[in-house]
């Protein structure tokens, strides 16, 4: 009995410290694959400086027709440095004015007529459009006036017909009566055959005259009638002209005063100004010297901008990185310990890695800025023994993603994997 006791215990043993260890083991796994840890990401790169220079490029072609600067001379932005000869635009700029004006008046005009807008006294008018205008008003009115002549003609033929046709209907019941008269006469043997058919033939004379005055008398209103028709055809016309010409005039208006801001914004191009404050440097131009659109005829160089980070990262940390990542930079040839933790923030990234002279593997480069107080921070934590420099070698600590323990461990193993069955 004591032998098999010796022998049980330490299989208890053994399977006590087997479940601990499995319960550890469950731990550690739940702890891996749920437990957030945030990693780092060591970056390198080098100080740098904004752009301090800025190109004076030609935008139009042209001859240059004054010089107004010269090399190593201090300009500020917006400083007059050259102009060009501007004939050529000038003519055109005056051609489409003209026209814009002379459309303005006779718009005017139509619109003064159409619906009694008043004319702008300030209108300076040209001559020859409101001659003309007038002329095509004239020609209507004419026109208007013959119809007019002609419609109360007719009225006036009408009423003097209708006159003579009221009087020829009396004469013509007075010799329908006589010969009705001379007929009964004939018939009862007092009157003779021959003043019964004098009779009838003056009564079908009459009413061959009237019938004769009322078709005169109605084709003097169908005249009449149609020359009223005439009048508001024309007029109408008149109008529907007018209207298709206003429009007209319109459109064409809102397309010169867009061609007169293109030439406006041209005629900007034929002076060229400095783009900054600075000292101008290789310049090249004189008098009567062409050039053309996107000619670089000098620079003005200013002092040195405010400084940032250029940072070259390699093609595994590049999905890690992203735009407003915040991290903390520091100087490899500054103390340590003296030094002020100093903020950055990444403000860009390449999307296409190049190579860099003398490297083996291409990089993206990327830009991290400093802010404003950080920056200030750091120059007043600066010694007299030190100073910041272009180029000075720098590390960027920046904040990297969460991560789990099991991600941490075996990502990279299924990445590698993957990269391989895709190969």
């Amino acid at each position: 009995m004591t032998a098999e006791n010796d022998i049980e215990l330490p299989i208890r043993q053994v399977r006590r410290s087997a479940v601990f260890i499995a319960c550890v083991l469950l731990c550690a796994l739940v702890w891996a694959r749920m437990a957030p840890l945030t990693t780092t990401l060591e970056v390198s790169g080098v100080l740098a400086a904004n752009a301090t220079s800025a190109k004076v490029q030609a935008t139009e072609f042209g001859s240059v027709q004054e010089v107004f600067a010269g090399n190593f001379d201090v300009v500020k932005a917006g400083d007059i440095l050259a102009k060009l000869d501007d004939g050529a635009l000038h003519t055109e700029r005056f051609v489409a004015s003209k026209r814009r004006d002379d459309l303005t008046i006779e718009g005017a005009l139509i619109a003064h007529e159409l619906h009694g807008t008043p004319i702008d006294a300030d209108l300076d008018f040209s001559p020859g459009i409101t001659s003309a205008f007038q002329a095509a008003r004239a020609f209507h009115e004419d026109r208007i006036s013959g119809l007019r002549a002609q419609a109360d003609l007719s009225e006036l033929r009408f009423w003097q017909l209708d006159e003579q046709v009221q009087v020829a209907k009396d004469r013509v019941v007075i010799a329908s009566d006589r010969a009705s008269d001379l007929g009964q006469l004939r018939a009862s043997g007092i009157g003779t055959s021959l003043a019964f058919t004098d009779a009838a033939l003056d009564e079908l004379e009459l009413a061959q005259e009237l019938s004769r005055l009322e078709s005169d008398r109605s084709q003097a209103r169908e005249t009449k009638e149609k020359a009223e028709l005439e009048i508001q055809a024309e007029k109408s016309a008149r109008r529907s002209d007018l209207a298709t010409r206003f429009a007209e005039i319109e459109v064409e208006v809102a397309q010169l005063k867009e061609r007169l801001a293109q030439l406006e914004a041209r005629s900007d191009g034929l002076v060229l100004l400095a783009p900054r404050d600075g000292e101008l440097s290789e310049w090249s131009l004189s008098p009567f010297e062409t050039v053309s659109p996107g000619d670089v005829v000098g620079q003005v160089t200013g002092a040195l901008g405010p400084m940032h980070i250029a940072l070259n990262i390699a093609p595994d940390l590049i999905d890690q990185v992203s735009v407003g990542q915040q991290g903390i930079v520091t100087f490899s040839t500054l103390p340590q310990r003296s030094m002020p933790r100093v903020a950055v923030t990444l403000a860009s990234k390449a999307q296409v890695s190049h190579l860099e002279p003398g490297a083996d593997v291409p990089t993206y480069s990327a830009i991290a800025s400093f802010n404003e107080s950080e920056f200030s921070k750091l120059s007043d934590a600066l010694s007299g023994n030190y100073y910041l420099a272009l180029d000075v070698p720098v590390t960027v600590i920046l904040e990297g993603r969460e991560m789990t323990a099991w991600s941490y461990v075996f990502d990279p193993l299924i990445s590698a994997f993957r990269r391989a069955a895709q190969d």
